[in-house]
């Protein structure tokens, strides 16, 4: 994806692979679509120097497995290459704990300075037990 990333955007470089230090660490609406989210927040956090933004997080207070399903051609943006048919595209999701995010950035030494709440850009398939908030920390 990252190499792949190039030709969609050429101005920005994308990587693979977390660099070594960073001086803010933005992630909008991943967390939730990894099998381990709190140990990829730890791993930024301890290589992030100033800030961290997490923008479109799906939370609720207990923790919550679903499916989402969007069409290949609905899904975000860029073209889809050549050769590709629409279809439906499923990815597993989990909710997090706002409270554990907030203790691992506290552990990492970073305060939360601001809190964006009721964002439902992050949240799908709800019943009204998971919310949407954005975060920003800054590093102590």
């Amino acid at each position: 994806m990252a190499s792949a990333s190039q030709i969609l955007r050429p101005s920005i470089s994308f990587l693979d692979e977390m660099p070594d230090e960073f001086d803010v660490f933005y992630s909008s609406g991943t967390l939730q679509y990894l099998g381990n989210p709190d140990e990829v927040w730890r791993k930024a956090l301890s290589r992030t120097l100033r800030y961290a933004y997490l923008a479109r997080n799906a939370f609720s207070r207990r923790k919550r497995f679903t499916v989402q399903t969007s069409r290949l051609f609905d899904n975000g943006a860029g073209p889809v290459p050549e050769g590709f048919e629409d279809m439906p595209i499923f990815y597993p999701h989990q909710t997090l704990s706002e409270p554990t995010v907030i203790k691992i950035a506290d552990k990492a030494g970073f305060d939360l300075v601001a809190r964006v709440k009721d964002r439902n850009s992050g949240v799908t398939g709800t019943s009204g037990k998971v919310y949407g908030a954005d975060l920003l920390f800054k590093r102590r």
